[in-house]
């Protein structure tokens, strides 16, 4: 696995946030990508648990936006 240590900014619900800090429609982010997370270091199994908690989020919003 590999990951980034800065990633996008999303909101409370998975949503992305451009850089004029609005959030792009029906776009959202979990796992590695989503920024922040590892900012202070990587430890063990992070990634699958930032991929479970932000995908679960993510999906939500994804069908309620829809």
């Amino acid at each position: 696995m590999t990951f980034t240590y800065g990633g996008l900014r999303v909101t409370d619900d998975a949503g992305v946030i451009d850089q004029f800090g609005n959030t792009i429609p029906r776009l959202f982010a979990c796992g590695e990508m989503v920024g922040g997370m590892f900012l202070g270091g990587y430890f063990g199994g992070s990634g699958l648990k930032s991929g479970a908690v932000f995908g679960i989020l993510a999906g939500k919003s994804a069908v309620v936006s829809h």
